[in-house]
């Protein structure tokens, strides 16, 4: 596994737990500020998927959240 994957999986996880524990305006301006656009969407992707495996409700509710027109 090379570093910059660990560390996307690392990050991603931590925003996952920001979101559970209700930080989600954190959570979106982390991912939005994010100047590697590819970077970002691949880091919301996990995100999302974290949290479909939590509950899937918690994934849409996330994915409408990060809507770009909020």
């Amino acid at each position: 596994m090379s570093t910059t994957y660990r560390y996307q999986e690392e990050f991603s996880a931590e925003l996952t737990q920001a979101w559970l524990a209700g930080k989600q305006e954190h959570v979106r301006l982390t991912i939005r500020q994010l100047k590697n656009k590819a970077q970002a969407a691949y880091i919301a992707a996990m995100v999302a998927v974290n949290l479909a495996n939590d509950q899937a409700f918690l994934a849409d509710e996330f994915c409408d959240f990060m809507h770009p027109n909020y």
